[in-house]
Order: C-alpha cells, then structure tokens, then sequence
C-alpha cells in the first residue's frame, strides 16, 4: 500500500499544527498486518486443500469456500481511503 507524501507546494501550503489526518500510516500499517494474516491463512488452507483426497467432498468444498472468503477478505481490506482537513486553510476562510 502506498504512503501519503505531499509535494513541496503542498507542505508549504500547510499550515504548522492545522492539518488533521483521519487515518493514516498507523491505519495503513495494520490493515498491511491484516492482510499478510490472511494471505497466510490462504496459502494455508491452499496447502490442506492440495493434501485432501478428491473423494473427501465436503472437506474439499469447505475449504474452497473458506479460501474464496479469505480472498475476497482480502480485497475488501485493501480498499480504504485517507480524509485530510487544513484547519489553517478552513480558519482563514479560503479552501
């Protein structure tokens, strides 16, 4: 996941103390951790469903649909936005 870095214009546009940042690199790192927690369970479950024997049906259904969750777990926890208010820019009446 990418990091929020502001142009030179940007930071100099900020005021000192007046940027409020609703999520961020705390939030970015543990959905990171998160989802390298659920990519481990899936390659876990992918390893038990390579070791389940064709005949083990319900076993086998199960697990791929335990798999298929995680991944879309995955890709729901990948989307996530970053809201951020200039409070110097809000005071002084410009935007």
């Amino acid at each position: 996941m990418a990091e929020l870095e502001f142009t030179e214009e940007g930071r100099a546009a900020i005021r000192p103390d007046q940027l409020i940042v609703l999520g961020g690199n705390h939030r970015r790192k543990a959905v990171q951790r998160y989802v390298d927690k659920l990519k481990k369970d899936i390659r876990g479950e992918e390893a038990l469903l390579k070791g389940k024997s064709s005949d083990a049906v319900e076993e086998v259904d199960a697990l791929r649909t335990r798999i298929r969750v995680l991944k879309e777990d995955v890709k729901q926890a990948c989307m996530w936005a970053v809201r951020i208010y200039d409070l110097g820019a809000f005071y002084c009446g410009t935007s």
